[in-house]
């Protein structure tokens, strides 16, 4: 029986070419973690790192060739919901930002001041002149 405590000093098949199939074992973990700390993704949901090793013996049968195949399976990013406020200005251009919780302005709970959010501007004419421009 193979234990992870004893893969050096039984000089397991895991550690041969420079232990590369721990090394992508690794790999795939980081990748399995970066998934988890996404917050883009469901916390909760399983992901599994596969290790598929492949046996080919020779017809000799004094040698054989091994494939590790070293993958993950994470979670699927969801899509981000954003609410948006809509509005227009007198010459008919759009103005888009984000819907807040708190009111502009507001206090924080750190003694700061809630800013207000980013407007977006979308001119009505592609390529006419912004908010604030000298005509």
């Amino acid at each position: 029986m193979l234990y992870i405590n004893n893969l050096k000093e039984e000089k397991s098949i895991l550690l041969l070419k420079n232990e590369a199939i721990l090394a992508a074992v690794d790999e795939e973990l980081i990748k399995v973690l970066d998934n988890i700390e996404d917050i883009k993704t469901d916390a909760t949901k399983k992901r599994r790192i596969r290790i598929d090793l492949s046996i080919e013996p020779a017809a000799s049968r004094d040698s054989f060739e091994l494939s590790a195949d070293i993958g993950s399976q994470l979670a699927p990013k969801n899509a981000l919901q954003i609410s948006l406020d809509l509005s227009k200005t007198a010459e008919g251009d759009y103005t888009i930002q984000e819907e807040m919780d708190e009111a502009p302005g507001q206090a924080d709970i750190f003694g700061g001041e809630i800013e207000g959010p980013d407007i977006a501007f979308v001119p009505r004419q592609i390529g006419g002149p912004r908010p604030g421009d000298q005509a």
